[in-house]
């Protein structure tokens, strides 16, 4: 799972491209903390997207899908907001017309961001970008490639017309730790994913990495990007979601006698609300019930949706990135065979256990509906 590599990394903030899903939503996952966005056209192909983790759900201010090959979200600063555009650029050998019909698309999205937002461009550029003195600022000299092909130069040219700058190209490292992509064959390596920023805000990037031992199932590797930010205290609350009571639990006449006698001794006398403002009893008569609701009938746990995700499937996890580390050590075939065998075991008992977890909730739904219980479909599904 893909939150197994995110979560021990403590990111916050995910972009995502060709996921090769269908539709714009936004979606939580039912047991982790993540809320994910998705930006796709309507067959499983390209794709962008962003999974925001912990915390940071709170602060998104604005999330705008705006076609398969690009996407926008807001997060809350404290003295900036934060726009993040998540691009899949087309790959060099596309045509002319469909790359410029990209960076047109591009150029709009970032002029419509807010004007005192901080821009941020991420994602898989396609882009293979150089050191050449003529390009500087605008690049770094750190770069894994020494000459920009076409994407590059293009990937430059939207750079400096909005006063940005290729970030990713300004930090040493070892050229095997530069690389974002590897080619099927195993062959050939290149640094094509990039992130781009505000010139004026250049230092607010203070680290960009590839994380090589993360085994997302990719050709591309995972690429970290710190960032440094002064982020707002306030969380966007309307997103929180309220804990439900539960009040199956007065169906027990002793216990809704109980909860009867507590909330009568709680709620405020006739002369204590005819003393107080009508805000101030309404406030107090409301204090009364959700504190005594909560502490008589206590609240219902959020559904744990995926119930098939269980101890065999760590372990099938854990045997696959053990399979991949002996491959990233050494490339032979033999590794090579065992990686491909003990993913494609991973993904078989996880569409086993799917499908097996579709048939119950199925059932379970089936049933309710037949006993005439219409309520408990809807919550049922809805929590689904």
């Amino acid at each position: 799972m893909i939150y197994d590599e995110l979560h021990p990394r403590n990111f916050d903030v995910v972009a995502l491209q060709e996921i090769c899903w269908t539709g714009q939503k936004v979606w939580k996952s039912g047991h982790r903390a993540a809320t994910f966005y998705q930006s796709c056209g309507t067959t499983n192909e390209l794709g962008t997207g962003f999974i925001v983790l912990g915390k940071m759900r709170q602060r998104v201010i604005g999330w705008q899908p705006i076609n398969a090959r690009m996407c926008k979200l807001r997060i809350k600063g404290r003295f900036f907001n934060y726009s993040i555009i998540n691009v899949h650029c087309p790959h060099e050998g596309r045509p002319d017309d469909e790359k410029e019909a990209f960076y047109a698309q591009l150029e709009q999205t970032y002029d419509g961001c807010p004007l005192r937002d901080v821009k941020i461009v991420i994602g898989d550029m396609n882009a293979q970008v150089g050191r050449e003195e003529m390009y500087r600022p605008v690049i770094g000299p750190d770069s894994l490639h020494t000459v920009s092909n076409d994407n590059g130069q293009r990937c430059i040219n939207f750079a400096a017309s909005r006063r940005m700058v290729v970030r990713s190209t300004f930090f040493p490292r070892k050229n095997i730790h530069k690389a974002t992509w590897r080619s099927p064959n195993q062959e050939t390596e290149n640094q094509i994913d990039h992130v781009l920023i505000d010139g004026k805000f250049f230092s607010d990037i203070t680290n960009v990495r590839t994380y090589r031992s993360a085994n997302i199932e990719s050709d591309h590797y995972l690429v970290a990007v710190c960032l440094r930010s002064k982020l707002s205290t306030v969380y966007n609350t309307r997103r929180s979601r309220t804990p439900r009571l539960n009040i199956g639990r007065l169906q027990d006449g002793r216990l809704a006698q109980e909860y009867a006698q507590q909330l009568e001794v709680a709620l405020p006398t006739e002369e204590q609300l005819g003393a107080a403002s009508l805000e101030d009893g309404w406030r107090d008569i409301r204090s009364a019930i959700g504190s005594t609701a909560t502490a008589a009938l206590g609240t219902v746990p959020p559904d744990q949706r995926n119930d098939w995700y269980d101890g065999e499937c760590e372990q099938l996890v854990e045997e696959k990135n053990a399979a991949w580390a002996r491959l990233l050590q050494h490339r032979t075939r033999a590794n090579e065979a065992r990686y491909k065998q003990a993913r494609n075991r991973q993904n078989s008992i996880f569409r086993r256990k799917k499908r097996q977890q579709e048939d119950r909730d199925r059932e379970e739904t089936e049933q309710l509906y037949r006993a005439n219980n219409t309520r408990k479909v809807f919550e049922y599904n809805r929590d689904a």
